[in-house]
């Protein structure tokens, strides 16, 4: 049970009544950051109330084409290391498409849901993409205010402090007063700057890996003339959902979907290619059980990180938990760099068969049995392996092995069959290296900012007594 003594004038200041308004721990950061010895000043007389808003809730019309809209993101996939989408939102279908376009240097904040708060800063990739209306805008592109205004949020005072005015009896919203009105403590400046800087150079070395695994997965397509697959799919009419095969060709599966005229021809144009190969020829699999009493900790000097699918493949998880050091078999969970980190259960239309490619910055983390781990084998290039596993014809095929009612799921053996392209040869080598450099610096991108992160953190915490 939680408890607190309120004064009344504070209940008139807040205009709630609601007790968790005042037993959350934004109470506490607001306090903190209202009491300290720096200035403060509200959201709007630092960065402009019309620079803060939310497209009007509509509901959305998807096109079947590409090219007859924008792919749409959902805030949770905002976070992803690589942004891709599976919905195409319809430009002449939506009245207030234009609303939900982003500008590149904008600040997103997610509004709505169970984990409100983080924010991500709108790059030249994520600005090719329609955002949902579920989270906030703040326009003031590449002004030193915003990037600040970023850092604060990333704090854990600056996260409670914006989720106490969260409202809504079962999903949770902020609204943009909610942030046009948030009081933002203004540190001293050598600090200030500081921490702008480290932000800044965090989102151009983050765009940079984003720019540079996209290059990569371009030039993959054309070495392994992957680029023309698609026209050649609809010539041939594989896409028929209506097909028969001979009873000899089946194997140990007696769903339809494995068997489907479009995952076969995949695998004959790979092979014609001469760089075909299965994923247990490249890699080695495991997986840890997957059904197991979570024992999790609050204080991180006492467990290990442990990532869900979902967080797998976010350069900043969200609701990131810690599972105890003490855990029977840990290191069954842990992660080794250089492994490829793929999600095995979740829905094949959606984060199934998402990729990761673990490098020094996660390594040691725990991840759950809800993920299959690939280790290369010796000779094998990480970043090829990451390439081969992400091409649209292998997450294809692995999609179609998925089992499951409800949920689905992939086990190990599926996925070491799945037959992927592998080319060798300097020029492949090279390719390879450059999704290696490019996680690299999706890794130091993340730790310029947890550092700035902590020294903020430090700044509002150290100066008020008892803190």
């Amino acid at each position: 049970m939680k408890y607190s003594a309120v004064d009344s004038s504070a209940l008139a200041d807040a205009l709630r009544v609601d007790p968790k308004f005042f037993v959350d721990a934004g109470h506490e950061a607001v306090q903190r950051v209202s009491k300290g010895p720096w200035e403060t000043v509200s959201v709007t007389d630092f960065l402009g109330k019309d620079n803060i808003w939310i497209p009007p809730r509509a509901a959305q019309v998807y096109a079947k084409e590409p090219a007859f809209g924008k792919p749409y993101l959902a805030p949770w996939h905002t976070l992803r290391y690589v942004l891709r989408s599976n919905a195409t939102l319809s430009r002449t279908q939506n009245q207030d498409f234009e609303r939900c376009e982003v500008e590149r240097g904008w600040l997103l904040i997610t509004c709505s849901g169970r984990n409100l708060g983080p924010c991500v800063l709108v790059d030249s990739v994520l600005s090719t993409f329609a955002i949902s209306g579920d989270m906030i805008r703040v326009s003031a592109p590449g002004s030193d205010e915003l990037f600040y205004l970023m850092a604060f949020l990333h704090t854990p005072t600056g996260l409670n402090t914006i989720r106490r005015r969260r409202s809504g009896s079962v999903i949770d919203h902020i609204h943009p007063k909610d942030v046009q009105d948030m009081v933002l403590p203004i540190v001293r400046n050598p600090l200030r700057s500081e921490v702008v800087t480290a932000f800044r150079e965090a989102s151009l070395i983050r765009e940079k890996g984003r720019i540079t695994l996209i290059d990569a997965e371009q030039e993959f397509s054309l070495q392994t003339g992957l680029r023309d697959l698609s026209d050649l799919v609809t010539e041939h009419h594989c896409r028929s959902r209506r097909f028969c095969i001979s009873s000899s060709d089946i194997r140990r599966r007696l769903d339809a979907e494995p068997y489907a005229p479009l995952y076969r021809f995949y695998q004959e144009f790979i092979g014609d290619m001469g760089i075909a190969t299965t994923i247990t020829d490249l890699a080695s699999t495991s997986r840890p059980p997957a059904r197991y009493r979570t024992q999790y900790v609050k204080d991180q000097e006492f467990g290990v990180p442990i990532l869900s699918g979902r967080q797998l493949v976010q350069f900043r998880p969200v609701g990131l938990r810690f599972m105890t050091k003490a855990f029977p078999g840990l290191n069954k969970y842990l992660l080794d760099p250089n492994t490829l980190a793929m999600t095995a259960d979740g829905r094949a239309g959606d984060n199934l068969a998402d990729c990761s490619l673990i490098r020094e910055d996660r390594a040691g983390w725990a991840a759950s049995g809800h993920i299959i781990r690939l280790h290369p084998r010796k000779g094998v290039n990480p970043g090829l392996l990451y390439l081969a596993c992400t091409s649209f014809p292998v997450q294809a095929q692995l999609k179609a092995l998925a089992t499951g009612s409800v949920v689905d799921a992939l086990s190990e053996s599926d996925v070491g069959s799945v037959i992927v392209p592998y080319p060798t040869g300097r020029l492949a080598e090279d390719l390879g290296n450059a999704v290696i450099n490019a996680w690299d610096n999706f890794a130091v991108a993340t730790t310029i900012e947890n550092q700035a992160i902590a020294i903020l953190e430090q700044e509002l915490r150290s100066t008020i007594p008892g803190a």
